[in-house]
């Protein structure tokens, strides 16, 4: 399988024997179905040893042409690699006539089959963003360190089914277990199949689980995590739905390291375009009106299976000694927050997380500037009872998406004589410029400035012109025709406007 524009890229795809089309042979299944399975969770890469993915295909990029084609060998070709090709029962590859396109340039004749992936709404029209129909909104999933107490057998279950007691490392976090809550070790995956009882001081007894993945031999007592959505309506506690690398000395949000990553899951693939640190995945100096200057500058970086996001300071957070400042950060539902592949939100978001910063670590001093494009007058500054724009320039703003974009190519003409404000008052030359026009040979350097064609310095509608051509006039309209063997005009910008005036020394 190849991908791109043209697909000359390699996909790395699971390869799925059909159980249930196909036919055995001296007691041996043969399938006559094999289905190629383009994404890989977490689970399914620990068997198969490819790398996750939760997009699957790459989105196509225009709608006329395919992105993907499948590409099977009809025979071998050791100089080329190929050393297998798919046969049927009798040893028979496939064959190269009566079955559609074939790629005879190629030395393993390879039969072809080319498609189009899905992509975002505005370029192919899906409304669901290339993926198949998902009613199902997303939700915001703790992970809460414990200590797994003790596992054994549930002897009324099956092979998977344990009893696990554990205890909660934070108080404040500590929850009954609900059907479908997980409990993660290294390798092991463990499923709640019932609820559980209250927590007596952080600790959680006779709780039946399932294991899904992992072997038993490695599902003992131990660290380990609680996964958990968030349930508002529930009594969840917002601030046990944040994790911080490092771990808060104080959990859950006390105490944290001034250059500690900020860590959302989410309990299923998310849109990394949609995830963003200035716009719905925000850490902030006030709870409220940042402005330019309260937002902390960082990116946003998406785990391997795009449920889990970290928010990782460019800095680390400005900070006192002895001082335990506050910040915040908020995680934004609706239609402009956060959303999954299709495009859903949030089912509830959690509230604003206040945490402050351990009051022991060194201080940093630091600042920020951040510009998001949903308003030309972002810090609200007035002049003479007009608002003050932050940029300008010759940019289209789309302020309902926070995007700049760069205007279209537009062509005009300007003057640059006497009918020009400055070059009007400057003195002619009454017998005109003749070099670089010399039969024995000069060069002449000259310039034309922004208001020797009539620009303004505050016209950002002037700025980043490129000259395509010159119309000279001849001096008085008289003519006089000559010819000279070699003859050229160079053009350049300059970074640098010349004085009009220079001081005697």
């Amino acid at each position: 399988m190849l991908v791109g524009n043209p697909p000359v890229l390699p996909f790395e795809a699971r390869l799925i024997v059909d159980p249930n089309y196909g036919g055995s042979k001296n007691g041996k299944f043969y399938p006559t179905r094999i289905l190629i399975d383009t994404t890989v969770s977490e689970l399914e890469g620990g068997d198969s040893l490819l790398p996750l993915n939760s997009l699957g295909l790459p989105s196509s990029k225009v709608t006329s042409i395919p992105n993907i084609s499948l590409r099977i060998p009809t025979v071998l070709d050791f100089g080329s690699g190929q050393f297998q090709v798919l046969n049927n029962l009798a040893g028979n590859a496939l064959a190269t006539t009566g079955n559609g396109p074939v790629d005879f340039n190629d030395p393993s004749l390879e039969v072809i089959r080319a498609m189009r992936s899905g992509g975002d709404a505005l370029t192919t029209g899906d409304t669901n963003n290339g993926f198949l129909l998902d009613l199902n909104s997303p939700r915001i999933v703790g992970s809460q360190p414990a200590n797994l107490l003790s596992v054994s057998p549930d002897t009324g279950g099956s092979d998977a089914d344990y009893i696990v007691s554990l205890k909660y490392v934070s108080l404040a976090c500590s929850k009954a277990l609900l059907e479908g809550d997980v409990i993660r070790l290294p390798g092991v995956f463990a499923e709640v199949t019932a609820p559980s009882a209250p927590p007596a001081l952080g600790q959680v007894d006779d709780v039946r689980v399932r294991l899904l993945a992992g072997e038993s031999f490695d599902f003992n007592p131990g660290p380990a995590e609680v996964l958990a959505p968030f349930n508002g309506s529930g009594g969840s506690i917002s601030d046990c739905f944040v994790s911080f690398s490092p771990l808060a000395a104080s959990l859950p949000s006390s105490a944290v390291s001034p250059d500690a990553q900020m860590i959302v899951r989410f309990s299923e693939p998310m849109d990394p375009a949609t995830v963003t640190p200035f716009d719905t995945f925000t850490v902030t100096r006030t709870s409220v009106s940042p402005g330019i200057t309260g937002f902390v500058v960082g990116d946003v970086n998406a785990s391997a299976d795009l449920k889990e996001f970290r928010f990782v300071p460019s800095l680390p957070m400005a900070h006192t000694n002895g001082v335990s400042e506050s910040y915040f950060m908020n995680v934004l539902a609706g239609n402009l927050g956060v959303t999954d592949l299709a495009g859903n939100a949030l089912a509830e978001t959690i509230d604003q997380i206040s945490f402050d910063l351990n009051a022991s670590a060194p201080t940093e001093r630091n600042g920020s500037l951040v510009l998001r494009f949903d308003n030309p007058n972002e810090d609200g500054d007035m002049a003479g009872g007009l608002p003050l724009t932050e940029y300008a320039g010759q940019f289209l703003l789309d302020v309902n998406r926070g995007l700049i974009r760069s205007r279209p190519v537009e062509r005009s003409s300007a003057v640059a004589d006497k009918t020009q404000a400055v070059p009007g008052v400057m003195i002619a030359l009454t017998t005109g410029v003749q070099t670089p026009l010399s039969p024995l040979g000069s060069r002449m350097m000259g310039l034309y400035r922004y208001f020797d064609v009539g620009f303004s310095i505050s016209d950002s509608s002037t700025y980043n012109m490129d000259v395509e051509g010159l119309n000279w006039s001849p001096l008085a309209g008289q003519v006089q025709a000559d010819i000279y063997e070699e003859f050229e005009i160079n053009l350049t910008h300059s970074n640098r406007l010349p004085d009009e005036h220079r001081l005697p020394s």
